[in-house]
């Protein structure tokens, strides 16, 4: 039997902070695909000469890496076992994460390099990144890894917004092919309109809610019939001085005449 790593148990934290830090080790490494060389710090027009699109580059992965970092977490959290074949298909998929500064140099290098390879080599190297995140979820799903197993729509819409950037991407390659490169990189833009992966919360379902107040004998009992009998309480000995023939006997019960006088002298 295969052995599954328990949430509370010291190797899943071991193994979530493993994720953690190849995340953020790909995102540290993208620092290293901006280079002004020799010449770039002459003035401000080699500079931008010199960088310009290695820093946009570097903007464009460092979102994408945070992005797909933080929808792993949120996808983790919400986990109560690890199975192997879930942390196989996770290695897998930081591989991927680790090339991204790679196809991000690629990417920056713009006059040194084809517009259409390196578009075609990022795209399909995000694609394969966010369609492993999509196997992840059904891989969760299928083995029974939830700590509260979504429903069906909530399956269904986890899936359609993980999905999306994948889609993105695969179609920015024949248009890099068919079209231009740069036209190819114009797709990626449709992101700010449909929006980044991750949206779609890995949400436990609410809270059950406060159970109703229950009658014992024809009185209320709980927290709500100890605030009924304090603001009872609190009305009575206010209106008393308004009302001569209403005393209070005890908190919450109005008595009159004889019986609030041998209710006091008690």
């Amino acid at each position: 039997m295969e052995r599954r790593i328990e949430r509370g148990e010291n190797e899943f934290s071991r193994t979530l902070s493993f994720f953690d830090a190849t995340f953020a080790l790909s995102m540290t490494l993208l620092v290293t695909t901006i280079d002004p060389g020799t010449d770039g710090w002459r003035s401000w027009s080699s500079l931008w000469d010199s960088v310009g699109y290695q820093v946009i580059a570097f903007a464009i992965s460092f979102a994408l890496v945070a992005t797909y970092w933080w929808g792993n977490h949120r996808f983790v959290a919400s986990l109560e076992t690890l199975s192997p074949q879930l942390i196989v298909a996770t290695v897998a998929m930081l591989g991927f994460v680790a090339l991204i500064p790679f196809t991000t140099d690629a990417l920056g290098n713009e006059g040194r390099a084809a517009v259409e390879v390196t578009t075609v080599v990022y795209a399909a190297n995000i694609a394969i990144v966010s369609g492993m995140a999509t196997v992840l979820y059904l891989l969760a799903r299928h083995d029974g890894l939830f700590r509260h197993p979504p429903t069906d729509d909530e399956a269904r819409l986890a899936i359609i917004d993980r999905s999306v950037s994948t889609v993105v991407f695969l179609v920015s390659i024949p248009v890099a092919v068919l079209v231009s490169g740069s036209a190819g990189r114009w797709c990626w833009l449709s992101l700010l309109v449909l929006g980044p992966p991750g949206r779609a919360p890995d949400r436990p379902p609410a809270p059950p809610r406060a159970a109703p107040p229950r009658l014992h004998r024809g009185r209320l009992t709980g927290r709500r019939a100890d605030r009924s009998r304090y603001w009872s309480a609190g009305t009575v000995w206010a209106v008393t001085p308004f009302c001569p023939g209403v005393t209070p006997s005890c908190p919450g019960i109005l008595s009159r005449g004889g019986s609030s006088r041998s209710a006091m002298s008690r």
